[in-house]
């Protein structure tokens, strides 16, 4: 049905150009008039028009500024033709990238923000897609801080206090992996932690937002002390009245 439609579409130039509706197997006829109205005989092709690929992709990990980001591609394509050709624009300051596989591409983004990703992929036949198009919310990472206390053995109560913060403000919504150097840990905000020995003791922090975004911070404490050890010296014997000295 289509190739009949397309029968009464006609072209008088030398070299038209066409564009035909959809898929399908079309007669094309050429025939040349003199200028004497001698006609040629007619000469027909079928030329078959496939259906275009289907660009497509999806993200498969946290999207955190400054860190990779992995698209994957699910882009389909008809029976009987392969996809040679993608291209990638991930809608910042950078270059498209044009590949002929369809690995999965990293990309780093420096700033939080949503930028349009865009995927084109192309036949063997030359068929291009229509471009794909996605917008990708970037998330900010957190920015970790937290005090370091000062211990005194033995109680070596120290009392950590979480500092950290995130530039979209959801703090609240964080969650916190603390290790103590002592092989001890917490997921609290602000833990209290035991420590027997004097130390130094390396006191690490992870802060992971509620998009997936995570830091970490090392700091070193040295202010675990020991417990202070009294003595004194001292005359067993004092005459009354005298002096004492201890």
């Amino acid at each position: 049905p289509l190739a009949h439609r397309q029968a009464f579409a006609k072209s008088t130039t030398q070299n038209p150009s066409h564009t035909f509706p959809g898929p399908g197997a079309y007669n094309v006829k050429h025939l040349i008039v003199t200028d004497v109205g001698c006609e040629s005989d007619t000469l027909t092709h079928i030329v078959n028009i496939g259906n275009l690929p289907t660009a497509g992709f999806n993200t498969t990990t946290a999207l955190c500024e400054g860190k990779d980001i992995t698209f994957r591609d699910i882009s389909s394509v008809p029976p009987g033709n392969t996809l040679t050709k993608w291209t990638w624009d991930f809608g910042d300051a950078t270059a498209p990238v044009v590949v002929f596989n369809n690995a999965s591409q990293t990309h780093r983004y420096g700033a939080a923000g949503t930028y349009i990703v865009t995927l084109t992929v192309e036949t063997s036949a030359g068929c291009q897609s229509i471009p794909f198009t996605m917008p990708v919310t970037v998330h900010p990472n957190p920015v970790v801080d937290f005090t370091l206390p000062s211990v005194c053995l033995p109680s070596g109560s120290a009392q950590f206090n979480d500092l950290s913060t995130i530039a979209d403000g959801t703090q609240s919504q964080f969650t916190w992996a603390w290790t103590f150097g002592d092989a001890g840990t917490s997921t609290q905000k602000n833990p209290l932690h035991i420590y027997t020995t004097a130390g130094p003791f390396q006191v690490g922090l992870t802060v992971t937002s509620n998009n997936g975004c995570a830091e970490s911070l090392t700091k070193t404490l040295s202010t675990v002390y020991p417990e202070p050890q009294a003595a004194f010296t001292y005359s067993p014997e004092v005459c009354l009245g005298s002096p004492a000295s201890f």
